[in-house]
């Protein structure tokens, strides 16, 4: 196909049709003018489809006049297809859809996108006359036929543009067609056959281009190399592989550009550079390539509009003064840029449809390399390979996946007389380089300079530590009723609540939420005076409420247990100066961070012959680094202790960037560092040993943490008495702390509220009575916290049993007498379930140790970390298939539990220490 015209414009070329173009436009203008079967043109992009058809449309208007209607799949195609024909002067071009003429003849053609008449929105204005001035489209087919003009129908890109293969089947139903032409490059024999039963049509003629026809014409470029990334695990949230591939591609635009230079072919490359859609994506790339690239700002030429605009994509594809043209995945089909070598994608390709169109902008050959081309030929001579090659940049491996398979239904288009289709090959590359996927047929070395350039440029509830409420606080009543015969008097700083002449004291720190003191008092308690104990248990039994009094004849056994307390603001400070400097970490550390600082780090270029699967060697390049998600993960890494905070990061940061700098000087790593950056540097290097120091700074953290907290007596004692509906009745335990087994989740704590009233179950709240006999009495109520899942209720059974264990106790959460474990991970202290005193032999002294049940082993693996205090270690257990079992350091599943507990009695006593 010879081409005479002005290469700085997008102008229409005078073109001679190439050996295989002339077969098929004369084998389909044969088969059209004598045939009614649909014709199907299978040609691969770049072979000159729009101008084969545009030759058969205006052939068949010669023999047979025409009226012809052309659909394409794509709204900016309609533009596209308008600018491809409006040089050929047998054909006369019209907007479907705002130039409909009354009075049609021979030779016009009516395009539109096929979405257009598909829609049944779009059906009434582009279908029916709207006005006076419009026609229908069933209006202008039977007019033309009234002239005796034949309805011929084009479907382009017919392998994507049948989405709505049945309605839009419909539509060319309606049109009765006397000819049906469709091209593709990637035929869809599902769609093309639901599209064309839908319109009333058989089967088709298929009339076949194969690539290497398109190849040998020098129309396609023989090669298809794709490039793509790998990087370690430790990189990978790090490396900027959209700003990697965008550096990679202009240094292969420039090699190229140089190469065309050096072999006097007056051809100014163009670099594609596809960008994903988003409000700064073409601003992005843009600013990169011209701040850290240094490409000049007016060698880069954008398409910015919302909408493809392919008159602006074509104007400047076909600007030698612009070497860079940034686009859209929605403005990335339908133009042509002969000058491109390179596409560079910034985001992941998977559909083969989409991936061929982009393919399509570098496969097709420049005029004056075609022209190099053959005189070289002429002479025996071959074009350099690098010079035949599309190059294809991805930035996501998984993008590659669907450039495999665009360029496989490439290779795929053979005329029915070729042999077997070619098969990709995907090369490994050693030493860490790209995987190549090529058609190249040997793995050799590329003439192109590979230039390395320096741009250093829990189930149960948990809370904050000492957040705890004074009792006072936690007290609701939420009631306004009046008892008739009651008053309320002050007595030294104390609430007394009377009647005729006796009270029951509340101590005076406890305030109750009542909202009218003055007029409120607990009904019914107050009918019977609390001389003593015995008076305080029958007034909680006219209220239906048990006592169950704490068993302090228990051996060893002591009201006041031991809780931790967070430590203060000023032992932060020290645990942060403790960690940021004992941090420990290699010259082969500082030198990984050193590359992270700089803002580069070495991946892996693998480059693959799509076409021929041939991969080249694998080449180490320099990967940039997102300094902003370096910082990020560093500081995410710092705050996920729950104790730091903004201020604490930067302190750690200063401690530990002062050591560096220290260690980079001594170590020589110094006078690699730019002077004019070194403070950013160091503290980039900081932030960098961080994140891949993150389990020894946690490890070291949680030491810290252990040192500096203290542990103290509980608030309170543990209750004098626990008390509980006496129409739930709780089951007795041997060697619980209150001599029964604590409430069932499940099946007693949903009828608390059946069986007391609001103002009854006020008395379920922790809260010290005086007594008349000048004693206080704690009394606190069973409550969700104290209650037991199943699993739990079971395991408690069996603390009954075992003769290693003196006592055991629920311990319940957030209460004054609960033993809390500080948690360096979270803001929220611990509380283990249940308290055990064991003995673990006849001669061993008793200890105290804690213990918990948990179902999550994630759960229980963060807060096994960190042992209380003053009881040790705690184990965590867990149930599986009705089976208890030791939950392992690392959160995974140990031993199995047996009926005597003797494994627990083991375990507790190795962690003894």
């Amino acid at each position: 196909m010879s081409e005479s015209f002005d290469f700085n414009k997008p102008a229409i070329p005078l073109m001679e049709p190439e050996e295989f173009q002339r077969r098929i436009i004369g084998a389909m203008t044969q088969h059209l003018t004598h045939q009614p079967s649909p014709a199907l043109l299978v040609a691969p992009t770049g072979a000159g489809k729009t101008f084969m058809l545009s030759q058969v449309l205006a052939k068949v208007c010669s023999e047979r006049p025409t009226l012809w209607f052309w659909f394409t799949p794509y709204a900016n195609l309609v533009g596209q297809t308008v600018l491809a024909l409006d040089w050929i002067k047998e054909l006369r071009l019209y907007a479907m859809s705002t130039e409909r003429q009354r009075d049609h003849s021979n030779g016009d053609v009516l395009i539109a996108n096929a979405q257009q008449v598909s829609s049944k929105s779009a059906d009434r204005q582009v279908l029916k006359q709207v006005d006076d001035f419009s026609i229908s489209v069933q209006g202008i087919v039977a007019r033309a036929r009234a002239n005796k003009l034949k309805i011929g129908v084009v479907v382009d890109e017919a392998h994507i543009g049948l989405s709505s293969e049945t309605e839009f089947g419909k539509f060319v139903k309606r049109l009765k067609p006397d000819s049906l032409v469709m091209a593709t490059a990637t035929p869809n024999d599902v769609k093309l056959n639901q599209f064309l039963a839908a319109s009333g049509f058989g089967e088709n003629k298929t009339f076949s281009v194969s690539r290497q026809e398109a190849v040998d014409a020098l129309l396609n470029k023989e090669f298809i190399a794709a490039y793509v990334y790998r990087v370690s695990d430790e990189w990978k949230s790090l490396v900027d592989l959209q700003r990697t591939v965008l550096r990679q591609a202009w240094k292969k635009h420039c090699a190229l550009k140089n190469l065309l230079v050096e072999r006097g072919i007056q051809t100014v490359p163009l670099l594609l550079v596809q960008v994903g859609n988003g409000e700064n994506t073409t601003r992005e790339a843009f600013e990169f390539l011209t701040r850290e690239c240094g490409v000049h700002p007016e060698l880069i030429g954008e398409h910015t509009a919302q909408a493809p605009d392919p008159e602006l994509m074509n104007t400047i594809a076909h600007d030698t003064s612009k070497e860079v043209l940034i686009f859209k995945e929605a403005a990335g089909t339908g133009f042509d840029a002969p000058r491109a070598f390179v596409l560079a994608s910034t985001k992941p390709v998977t559909d083969k449809d989409y991936a061929l169109q982009f393919v399509g902008r570098v496969m097709r050959v420049d005029q004056r390399v075609r022209e190099i081309t053959r005189t070289l030929e002429k002479q025996g001579k071959r074009l350099s390979d690098d010079l035949r090659t599309a190059y294809i940049y991805l930035a996501n491996a998984a993008a590659q996946n669907g450039y495999q398979k665009a360029v496989t239904v490439l290779q795929g288009i053979k005329s029915s007389l070729e042999g077997e289709t070619e098969r990709l090959k995907r090369i490994k590359t050693r030493n860490g380089g790209p995987d190549i996927f090529t058609n190249r047929p040997t793995p050799q070395s590329s003439m192109l300079p590979e230039v390395d350039w320096d741009t250093t440029h829990g189930s149960k509830a948990e809370t904050v530590a000492n957040s705890t409420v004074d009792n006072a606080e936690a007290q609701s009543v939420g009631s306004n009723e009046v008892h008739p015969s009651a008053k309320i008097e002050a007595q030294a700083g104390r609430t007394t609540f009377v009647e005729e002449g006796q009270g029951l004291l509340f101590d005076g720190d406890i305030q109750p939420d009542w909202d009218d003191e003055e007029t409120y008092v607990p009904p019914r308690l107050l009918k019977i005076p609390a001389k003593n104990r015995d008076d305080l248990r029958a007034a909680f039994n006219e209220i239906r409420l048990s006592l169950y009094p704490r068993n302090d004849g228990l051996p060893h056994f002591a009201p006041h247990l031991l809780t931790e307390l967070r430590p203060s603001v000023v032992d932060l400070a020290k645990v942060v100066k403790r960690i940021a400097q004992r941090l420990e970490y290699s010259v082969a550390d500082l030198n990984n961070a050193l590359a992270a600082a700089t803002g580069h780090t070495q991946a892996i270029e693998q480059r693959t012959e799509l076409v021929t699967r041939q991969r080249a060697p694998d080449t180490k390049i320099v990967a940039l680094i997102r300094r902003e998600e370096l910082h990020r993960q560093a500081k995410l890494v710092l705050l996920s202790t729950a104790q730091f905070e903004d201020a604490d990061v930067r302190q750690f940061v200063q401690i530990l960037t002062s050591r560096i700098q220290v260690d980079a000087e001594s170590n020589g790593i110094a006078v690699m560092i730019d002077e004019s950056e070194r403070d950013r540097i160091y503290r980039d290097m900081a932030h960098d040993l961080v994140r891949m120091k993150a389990d020894d700074v946690v490890a070291l953290y949680h030491d810290a943490i252990s040192q500096v907290v203290t542990s103290r007596e509980t608030k309170s004692p543990l209750p004098d008495y626990m008390a509980f509906p006496s129409d739930l009745p709780l089951l007795p335990s041997a060697k619980n702390s209150y001599g029964v087994l604590p409430p069932r989740r499940n099946e007693d704590m949903p009828q608390v509220e059946s069986f007391l009233v609001k103002e009854e179950r006020q008395f379920l709240k922790h809260r010290q009575y005086h007594l008349r006999d000048e004693s206080t009495i704690w009394v606190d109520g069973y409550n969700g916290t104290h209650a037991m899942y199943e699993s739990e209720n079971e395991f408690a059974k069996q603390l009954d049993e075992a003769e290693f264990v003196l006592w055991w106790h629920r311990n319940p959460d957030r209460a004054d007498y609960g033993v809390a474990v500080v948690r360096p991970d979270s803001h929220l202290n611990f509380w283990p379930d249940f308290i055990l005193c064991v003995r673990y032999y006849s001669e061993a002294e008793p200890t105290i140790r804690l213990a918990d049940t948990k179902h999550d082993l994630k759960d229980a693996f963060k807060k096994s970390r960190r042992e209380h205090k003053d009881y040790k270690k705690i184990i965590f257990l867990t149930k599986d298939n009705y089976n208890l079992y030791i939950v392992n350091d690392n959160g995974t599943k140990g031993a199995k539990v047996n009926s005597d507990l003797s494994v627990l009695r083991e375990t507790l006593r190795r962690t003894d220490n």
